[in-house]
């Protein structure tokens, strides 16, 4: 089983949240903790410094004007490697060895335009897995963050070998009502629950979820 959470850290007052970082590090901390992964979006880099959970690992990278942060939990993971980030993409990327079972995982957080650059940000995006996924020879993948975009537009350019947790007929993922936040995960997963999380500090709720790894003919099973 592998959970994972995804929190973009921009809620309605921002300099509040800038101001504030160990009201944020509390909110981030009590919404994280016990999942195995969690990527943090427009997060402020001293609040990630903050976070009240010694088990887990971090990387942080500036995409622009703000910064994305990834989370692992040593417990569960290892980290592989360095990490990879393009601001460009707008997205850090990590591989992580299953400490069960020695799978590898690509995690990879997104913070995508919502105007200018856009299209390239995806394009490169979609790129970095499918690239990511040959080379390493990968057994699953999560992409999660802000795409800011509709769930019917992610299903544009994503790579095939991707589903959403997020869909047409799932709620809004922030409180202006929109789609924009999302989880991506490989075919070599099964989506066992997903929960989006109305009643917290941010204006992006935060959206949970639980996958169980298939075996091998069960993954090939799903594709058919």
């Amino acid at each position: 089983m592998t959970t994972s959470i995804i929190i973009n850290c921009d809620h309605t007052t921002r300099a509040t949240a800038l101001n504030n970082t160990d009201k944020l590090a509390k909110a981030i901390t009590d919404l994280t903790e016990g999942f195995d992964t969690f990527i943090l979006s427009e997060v402020v880099p001293t609040a990630v410094k903050k976070i009240a959970l010694p088990e887990y690992d971090y990387v942080t990278e500036k995409l622009g004007y703000d910064h994305l942060a990834l989370a692992w939990n040593q417990v569960a993971y290892t980290k592989k490697g360095p990490h990879f980030v393009s601001r460009e993409g707008k997205y850090v990327g990590i591989l992580l060895e299953d400490n069960l079972t020695e799978e590898t995982l690509l995690l990879t957080g997104v913070h995508h335009p919502h105007k200018q650059k856009k299209k390239e940000a995806r394009r490169l995006t979609a790129k970095f897995i499918e690239d990511i996924r040959d080379k390493y020879d990968v057994d699953k993948v999560l992409l999660g963050g802000d795409f800011n975009a509709k769930p019917e537009i992610i299903n544009e350019w994503k790579p095939s070998c991707l589903a959403m947790v997020v869909n047409e007929d799932s709620g809004p993922t922030t409180a202006k009502g929109n789609q924009v936040d999302n989880i991506l995960y490989s075919e070599s997963l099964e989506l066992d629950e997903s929960y989006i999380d109305e009643g917290t500090y941010f204006s992006h709720h935060p959206l949970n979820a639980t996958f169980t790894q298939l075996d091998e003919d069960e993954a090939e099973e799903d594709d058919e």
